[in-house]
């Protein structure tokens, strides 16, 4: 009786595993988090800087979003050398081009009104 009693509940713990198996959406939580990007900008022709920025997996709520093109200088303020800015922003990419300020690092910084911010990496270019 013992064994039968066993069996049984290994077959009802396959059973239930199986569904859960079968079904990920029931146990598993949607883990996308709205973000910000900033891609390395890239040098397009002579003398044209281009980076780009986005706002992603954030649903329907709007912002304004900026993404701006910097030289990085030691020891001073970073000069915008790009600047797009668009309002009722909601996801989705958002570029610039600027104008190269010689040879450089150059980094892409993507801003939102609501206070979140992402800087690309540094690229020499131009």
């Amino acid at each position: 009786m013992k064994r039968v009693v066993v069996g049984l509940l290994a077959v009802g713990t396959l059973a239930v595993a199986g569904v859960a198996l079968a079904s990920p959406a029931w146990s598993a939580p949607d883990l996308r988090a709205c973000a910000l990007g900033a891609d390395n900008p890239e040098w397009i022709r002579d003398g044209v800087i281009y980076g780009n920025g986005g706002r992603y997996n954030c649903g329907t709520s709007k912002v304004t979003l900026t993404v701006r093109v910097h030289k990085d200088l030691a020891l001073r303020p970073d000069p915008a050398v790009g600047r797009v800015e668009r309002a009722d922003f909601t996801n989705g990419d958002l570029g610039t081009e600027g104008r190269c300020d010689g040879n450089g690092l150059y980094y892409t910084w993507t801003l939102s009104d609501t206070g979140n911010e992402l800087e690309s990496g540094r690229v020499r270019t131009c």
